[in-house]
């Protein structure tokens, strides 16, 4: 039994990016029993674009990807994989600029018979909204929303401007973006288009100065959801709340995602929830680890259960559909590794492969 997931990655030098070795978006095949994984296509940076870190599907056989450079633009893509997973093609259908530099994070959704396409532009400091027509190429740029620069900042300098860095919607009602910038979870309400209401003004504080919200993740059966903080190496629960006045949280917990004789530089990045909602991962870049926790299933609430070693800067991972496994892309090592999920959510490695510049994992619908 196998399942295809593909690769997005960092193609030409950035500031934080000294040795790029992507190949654009690649095509692997995982082997759900042994862990092992083989390449089966990419997509090279002259359809792609340079750094196509991150991806998401729009539709069966349809991708778009950011191309994370200063002129920043989304690509929707057709991919074409044979009945025995040999080999996988990819066709450009079009490209649309974000207006916005290093576009970092990119989801779309359906709303009726339309669908959009929301786009987080980390050094512009704003989100795109894109309207997508029916064949699932890109359509327009129909918002554009910027947020005001932080007044005095804690990091200055990570948070010396609005980052937004992450697009996630609750439901049809809301967009929700995680801004390191400004120590916010920005709180959009969404009309039965997909197009964008003004942010609600009591738009969610839940973080403390200086945390820089990187990503998010909102539990299947629970109203809770989970923020990592990238520059306090923190988890955040909070409760879901919603009134007259729109959706609000509320803080219950906070939990390190790091030992407490940690005495390192370290940076969060990815938050994933296996597939039953029981276990909570978070990556360390610095420490090199995922860190485990256990989730209660009455309050939402983590305990921690261990940390898994990675090798150098795991910046994304995701869960296979099965739930049995999970892979980890190690930015700086270049490598794909593969680990088995076991009962009690720790994880035991199984596998490695070379894949340039790794940023971003995504299994395929």
């Amino acid at each position: 039994m196998s399942a295809l997931f593909f690769v997005g990655s960092y193609t030409i030098e950035m500031g934080h990016i000294p040795d790029p070795r992507g190949a654009g978006i690649t095509a692997h095949v995982l082997d759900l029993t042994t862990g092992s994984v083989r390449q089966i296509g990419n997509a090279p940076a002259s359809i792609t674009g340079e750094n196509p870190t991150y991806i998401c599907h729009t539709d069966v056989n349809t991708l778009c990807s950011v191309s994370e450079v200063v002129e920043g633009e989304v690509k929707a893509l057709n991919y074409k994989v044979d009945e025995n997973l040999t080999e996988c093609s990819f066709r450009l259908i079009n490209a649309l600029s974000t207006k916005g530099a290093d576009p970092c994070h990119l989801v779309s959704q359906k709303f009726g018979d339309s669908k959009m396409l929301y786009c987080a532009n980390y050094s512009g400091g704003n989100v795109s909204v894109i309207s997508m027509n029916k064949d699932n190429s890109l359509g327009e740029l129909v918002q554009d929303l910027k947020t005001a620069d932080p007044m005095n900042p804690v990091n200055i300098q990570r948070q010396e401007k609005s980052h937004p860095h992450q697009c996630v919607l609750y439901k049809n009602d809301y967009l929700l973006v995680p801004n390191l910038g400004v120590d916010r979870i920005q709180i959009y309400p969404l009309q039965a288009d997909g197009k964008v209401l003004p942010e609600i003004s009591s738009s969610c504080t839940v973080c403390s100065p200086g945390d820089g919200p990187r990503h998010m993740i909102l539990h299947q059966s629970l109203p809770i959801a989970y923020f990592i903080q990238e520059l306090s190496s923190k988890v955040v629960v909070c409760s879901i709340e919603l009134a007259e006045t729109g959706l609000s949280f509320t803080k219950i917990q906070e939990i390190s995602t790091l030992p407490d004789d940690f005495k390192g530089e370290n940076i969060t990045a990815a938050i994933r929830l296996d597939n039953a909602g029981k276990f909570l991962y978070g990556s360390n870049r610095g420490h090199n680890s995922l860190a485990v926790f256990s989730i209660d299933q009455a309050t939402g609430a983590l305990t921690f259960v261990s940390h898994v070693p990675t090798q150098d800067a795991p910046r994304d991972f995701a869960i296979a559909p099965t739930g049995k496994m999970l892979v980890v892309a190690n930015q700086n090592s270049h490598t794909l590794v593969t680990y088995n999920v076991n009962g009690d959510g720790t994880l035991t490695q199984v596998n490695e492969i070379f894949c340039g510049s790794p940023v971003a994992v995504l299994f395929a619908q």
